[in-house]
């Protein structure tokens, strides 16, 4: 069978609801005949998530822009900065319940696809995750795959409360 790493490190914290279902998922994976190698690591998590927000937010405004620049003629906004001037002018229903905090941080980005910073923001976050990574740890432990729980079940969005993940 299979030689699967079971990686819970990569989803600390996990609703108990979650780690029963994960751990009944494991059983039927060695039911089916899979060997399950736990595995822990050191893998740099919050660099990783420092650099992709960074890509995220150079590529919302890069990729908006090419999106809405082939939308329909009838269709208005054309650009990031026009989408966040509409919802200003349409708070009332737009922004009634969530602000547009990340919109506003990618705007106000300088960074474009061609700047240096983006481009080793993205080769750092893709290293991290990848070669010094994931493929370190299948390497490691001789391993076809890794397996773990998500975080936590899909959320409800609370209009309320806010989110709780």
């Amino acid at each position: 069978g299979a030689r699967l790493g079971v990686a819970r490190f990569l989803a600390s914290g996990w609703e108990e609801p979650v780690g029963r279902a994960f751990d009944e998922a494991l059983k039927t994976l060695l039911g089916a005949g899979a060997l399950l190698v736990e595995v822990e690591d050191d893998i740099p998590l919050d660099e990783i998530s420092r650099d992709e927000f960074a890509v995220l937010l150079c590529e919302l405004k890069a990729n908006l822009r090419s999106y809405l620049a082939e939308a329909a003629p009838g269709v208005q906004v054309r650009s990031l900065a026009d989408v966040i001037a509409f919802n200003e002018r349409e708070a009332d229903r737009e922004l009634r319940f969530f602000g547009q905090e990340l919109f506003e941080s990618a705007e106000a980005s300088e960074e474009d696809l061609d700047s240096e910073s983006y481009q080793q923001a993205r080769a750092n976050a893709r290293r991290l995750a990848a070669e010094a990574g994931i493929d370190r740890l299948v390497a490691r432990h001789g391993l076809d795959a890794l397996v773990a729980p998500t975080i936590c079940p899909a959320i409800t969005i609370d209009i309320v409360n806010g989110d709780r993940i």
